[in-house]
């Protein structure tokens, strides 16, 4: 089976509350602390990663094994979207990257949340921590587009990616890309 591609809708074609990527300082108050883990809680579950050339731009993609146990949509959305659109342009979908930059650990977490809208619809959310998915976040930072798929990812020995893959773009990279910079030199950044 192939990799397969949504294409991303212009910031002007989206409903307003979407608005542009950004990221987001965790307050250090208790409800703060509380939405955070309820996000991380809703995100679905990094198995694994790794990174390929997503075949239709040539660029560096990281490919996420996710899990979808509690999530019959995100399954269902992936089974439709391999049946129903071969096609790599069928599809729509909204992407929102946001940053923050004192996760639980201490360690900053980029939240990548997806609404797709055909073939399917479906929302769901990753979330990718600086120290453990290092490589994804720059590759993702650096080429925009993220894979996903529901069985472990493997590479065959010409290079290229076996299995169903999605690859989807993401908006906002620069905002991750801004952040990455900030946190190799140290800093705590938050862009905006």
């Amino acid at each position: 089976m192939g990799a397969d591609t949504f294409r991303h809708q212009s910031s002007s074609d989206r409903p307003s509350s979407w608005g542009a990527a950004r990221s987001r300082a965790r307050a250090p108050d208790a409800e703060a602390r509380a939405r955070l883990r309820a996000e991380l809680r809703a995100a679905l579950p990094v198995y694994g990663t790794v990174l390929v050339n997503e075949p239709r731009r040539g660029t560096l993609a990281p490919v996420l094994h996710i899990g979808a146990a509690n999530r019959p949509d995100v399954r269902d959305f992936l089974r439709v979207h391999r049946q129903d659109c071969p096609a790599p342009a069928e599809g729509d979908a909204r992407s929102q990257v946001y940053v923050v930059t004192d996760g639980p650990s201490g360690a900053p977490v980029a939240f990548v949340r997806f609404d797709t809208l055909r073939p399917a619809r479906c929302a769901f959310a990753v979330a990718l921590r600086v120290g453990r998915h290092d490589a994804a976040l720059a590759a993702l930072a650096r080429g925009g587009v993220l894979g996903i798929t529901l069985d472990p990812p493997r590479v065959a020995p010409d290079g290229l990616l076996v299995g169903p893959t999605l690859f989807l773009d993401v908006a906002g990279r620069e905002v991750l890309a801004a952040a990455l910079r900030g946190w190799q030199n140290g800093g705590r950044h938050v862009a905006r």
